[in-house]
């Protein structure tokens, strides 16, 4: 009976030590090949929540939402057929669904690399950190370490990309927006 116990407190806790030494995922690989365009217009669905309304523009379609923190507020388009933005008030926590398109390339190692005529700054918004070819989820991580599945269309060239890649993502608009609560 001793020797049973003996043998889970032991199991349990090296389980629990080997599971606190694993290190966090990080896309800083360098990608291979020479600085390139892989794809451009991936269109994919991606979620917001949490978000507090800065702004509500019902005439022109457009919302201004930060996160909790209430730092880097983002403008969006809303799109026409988006129903619940008339009841939506400034300081609300809303979700917000957004129909996103991705350019995801393959950095020059020059600092401030521009990927010219794409995405909203031209610049890196996250990079590749998986890419899980049987599902078709290109997994990104951000720069604040956040990371977020994305599922792609089969028309994306899931082969050619790789951890490591960069990522720069274009928002179209809100195609979805519900109210959350404080």
């Amino acid at each position: 009976m001793f020797r049973r116990l003996l043998n889970a407190a032991m199991t349990s806790s090296i389980t629990a030590l080997l599971t606190g030494c694993w290190p966090v995922p990080q896309a800083s690989i360098q990608p291979k090949g020479e600085p390139r365009i892989i794809e451009s217009g991936i269109m994919v669905t991606s979620e917001r929540s949490r978000q507090i309304v800065q702004a509500v523009d019902g005439r022109a379609q457009l919302i201004t939402v930060s996160g909790l923190d209430r730092r880097f507020p983002r403008t969006y388009r809303v799109a026409p057929d988006v129903s619940g933005l008339r009841q939506v008030e400034v300081g609300n926590r809303v979700r917000l669904r957004l129909a996103e398109e991705l350019t995801v390339y393959v950095p020059s190692t020059a600092p401030a690399q521009q990927i010219s005529g794409q995405g909203s700054r031209g610049e890196e918004d996250a990079r590749v950190l998986s890419v899980d070819r049987s599902y078709r989820v290109l997994t990104l991580q951000y720069p604040n370490g956040r990371t977020e599945g994305l599922k792609v269309g089969q028309q994306v060239r899931l082969r050619d990309m790789e951890p490591g890649d960069s990522v720069v993502i274009q928002s179209i608009e809100v195609t979805s927006i519900r109210r959350q609560r404080p």
